[in-house]
């Protein structure tokens, strides 16, 4: 009998860039070993640790070699606040250009002025900020010679560069997927899920 589970799927900006480049390995790491649980431990308590508390400075992470890199703009207080919450984890720290918040907010600024650039001839699909805190990556079809130093003189705040489009991507944010229909096991009489 077949069910339909609704799956709530939180996307971040770590999910559209490849979950900190690497995560999304379904369980293994890019070279195919297990996962480290000290690196999954302080992924999972430090990113969002970061995310909330240290707003202005943090700028993205990735894995890297079985290293956590962490991108911020420097600040000896974030600094401090890793070092006493890594564990045993392999942590790096590296210095970025902006902060997540400020290139968010360059990156919302893009998606809501799609009607602009529609206007323009350039189909905006999405923007994101740059895991390393250099910029905001906006996927665009349509989109002329000058297109990129349009969108830089638009949105002067961070770099922005256009990336290769692969079509239409969420932008960072909570979404539900739509009922997934999955199969029950033969012996199974539960009822469908809500």
């Amino acid at each position: 009998m077949m069910s339909r589970l609704r799956l709530p799927i939180t996307i971040a900006i770590m999910v559209l860039l490849g979950a900190i480049s690497g995560c999304a390995s379904g369980g293994r790491s890019a070279g195919g070993s297990p996962p480290d649980p000290d690196l999954e431990a302080a992924v999972s308590t430090l990113v969002p640790a970061l995310e909330s508390s240290f707003g202005t400075k943090y700028a993205g992470s990735r894995i890297d070699d079985g290293t956590l890199v962490i991108y911020r703009v420097p600040d000896p207080d974030l600094d401090a606040f890793v070092a006493e919450r890594a564990g045993r984890a392999k942590v790096e720290l590296r210095a970025a250009a902006y902060s997540l918040s400020q290139m968010k907010a360059v990156a919302d600024s893009i998606i809501d002025d799609r009607d602009y650039w529609a206007g323009r001839g350039v189909s905006v699909n999405g923007a994101v900020p740059a895991v390393d805190g250099s910029g905001v990556q906006v996927m665009a079809t349509g989109q002329k010679a000058d297109t990129e130093a349009l969108l830089r003189q638009r949105y002067p705040a961070v770099p922005v560069t256009i990336g290769q489009d692969s079509g239409p991507i969420v932008p960072y944010a909570t979404v539900s997927l739509p009922p997934i229909e999955m199969s029950a096991p033969p012996s199974s009489s539960r009822t469908p899920e809500k």
